[in-house]
């Protein structure tokens, strides 16, 4: 259903359009849904592995991160740090010194509920 649109009280105002994509935006401020996030250590042995994930739009308070349904190969599960409204950091480390270890985050949400 479209074109309706909820008055309180008796008298009805201009309707209000919202494109879809602003109407997005303004919902993603709350909750979000990132799928298929990677990370891999490239060439490096080193036993730290960060990555900077910005969010889409900027979340109305800083949210709660949950990374669900992760893989891993020859790394410990991620953990989220240092949060803030425009994004995240997602850390890991390495289970044993090699260059060919990667995690893959299948779902992670982002929620910033009122």
């Amino acid at each position: 259903v479209t074109g309706v649109q909820l008055e309180k009280g008796s008298t009805a105002t201009d309707f209000e359009y919202v494109d879809y994509g602003r109407q997005l935006q303004m919902c993603q401020r709350f909750y979000s849904v990132l799928t298929d996030l990677w990370g891999d250590t490239g060439s490096t042995s080193n036993y730290r592995f960060m990555v900077r994930y910005a969010f889409p739009v900027t979340m109305r308070a800083n949210p709660t991160v949950t990374l669900n349904s992760v893989s891993l190969t020859r790394m410990q599960t991620p953990a989220v740090n240092r949060t803030s409204k425009d994004g995240t950091h997602i850390f890991s480390r390495l289970t044993e010194t090699t260059t060919d270890a990667y995690w893959v985050i299948n779902n992670m949400t982002m929620e910033a509920e009122l």
